[in-house]
């Protein structure tokens, strides 16, 4: 039987380890704002074991969780997670040192959860704004399973300097269906020389074995460092990380201000859509390394995006990068790549287009390709090759 618990902000509860209150709408379990260990201790020991609807009031919720055995509670199958807005409710993470850690994660060993959703608020991930401790990563939410949802969620202060790559908002790994990022925000709020490991703003995290199957991130935004007039040195923060995939879409989103929009290294995803999307003051807009890998990539269909490209920066800025193959098929179509405006700068003379190699079918055609120096195609048993611009 699906139930409903409310949980509150309140001051009279001086306590900070327990809350007051029946969970109930008109008596909700509560606690002081930003403070002690209370709110933890509520989604461990009294949600029940039904499916569940928590429902968080505004306020600032302060928590440890991450599901790896570091905290005193994790998601669960069929739990539903609901604050009062993005602007309203905050779940502040603490106590991070020396691990990798997000608000909300998984019970350690599982291997999914199946029908869980979390909506509606904002996650303080707790990073340090100066000296941040040595092995210390700090994300948003690191799910996955079956039928996950994560929808408008703002994510900030994050950042790593643990020995693994950060994926800020991950709700897909290996065996996973139907797992949906949308309408979220990450927007990286410390400086870029606190983390000495890659951030992933968007993603996946199983890049082998096993695909994931029909998962979709749409309609985020990801913006890896302030805006500004000219336009800011592009962030090392990478943007969307899809993963080896099935059937994996990656639509309407809007990723400006960092090194990379689309990322993997390496990845032989199954099938990969990337459509009608914005990448702004990037140094690629997407950025496929096959290096080392045997097994292809299935196939990647590219249509329809805006890709603006930094002119800072030492490497040569690229639209589309495919680079070391093997790739099956590869198809672009309806893009738009070209320099950003900036006064402040020339224009880049090593600009590249879009760049293939070692693809068995590529098709590549209305493309627009302005302030490059146009579409370099380094071949390897090209069936079908064309370009329009």
């Amino acid at each position: 039987m699906q139930q409903d618990v409310f949980i509150a902000i309140s001051t009279d509860n001086p306590g900070s380890t327990t809350p007051i209150g029946s969970g109930t709408a008109t008596d909700p379990y509560r606690g002081p704002s930003d403070s002690g260990t209370w709110f933890d201790y509520t989604m461990a020991n009294l949600l029940g074991s039904d499916p569940v609807t928590v429902r968080l009031g505004p306020g600032v919720f302060r928590t440890g969780a991450d599901g790896a055995g570091h905290q005193g509670w994790a998601a669960r199958d069929a739990m539903q997670i609901i604050g009062s807005s993005i602007s309203a409710t905050t779940l502040k993470l603490v106590g991070t040192t020396g691990q990798q850690r997000w608000a909300i994660g998984m019970p350690g060993g599982s291997t999914g959860l199946m029908g869980s959703e979390a909506s509606d608020f904002l996650i303080d991930c707790g990073f340090p704004s100066s000296s941040p401790p040595a092995n210390t990563g700090n994300g948003a939410i690191s799910v996955s399973g079956t039928h996950v949802y994560l929808r408008r969620i703002k994510a900030i202060n994050f950042g790593s300097t643990y020995g693994l790559t950060l994926i800020v908002f991950s709700a897909a790994a290996a065996d996973s269906e139907d797992c949906i990022i949308s309408e979220c925000y990450a927007q990286n709020t410390r400086d870029d020389s606190l983390s000495s490991q890659t951030v992933v703003l968007f993603g996946s995290s199983n890049t082998s074995g096993n695909p994931h199957r029909f998962c979709v991130i749409r309609d985020c935004f990801a913006l890896g460092a302030a805006y500004a007039s000219p336009p800011p040195t592009v962030s090392k923060c990478l943007g969307i990380q899809p993963g080896l995939g099935l059937g994996t879409i990656v639509e309407n989103n809007v990723v400006a201000n960092l090194k990379w929009a689309v990322y993997a290294r390496p990845c032989p995803t199954k099938d990969l859509v990337i459509r009608d999307n914005i990448f702004y003051n990037v140094s690629a807009a997407l950025h496929w390394d096959q290096t080392g890998a045997s097994i292809p990539v299935g196939r990647i269909s590219v249509l329809g995006n805006l890709n603006d490209l930094s002119r800072v920066g030492a490497s040569a800025p690229k639209g589309l990068d495919f680079l070391v193959g093997p790739y099956d098929t590869l198809v672009a179509r309806r893009n738009i790549v070209r320099q950003i405006p900036d006064s402040d700068h020339s224009l880049r003379p090593d600009a590249i287009g879009i760049s293939v190699v070692q693809c068995t079918n590529a098709f590549i055609d209305d493309n627009v390709i302005n302030d490059t120096v146009n579409t370099r195609p380094k071949t390897s048993a090209f069936k079908a090759w064309s370009w329009f611009g």
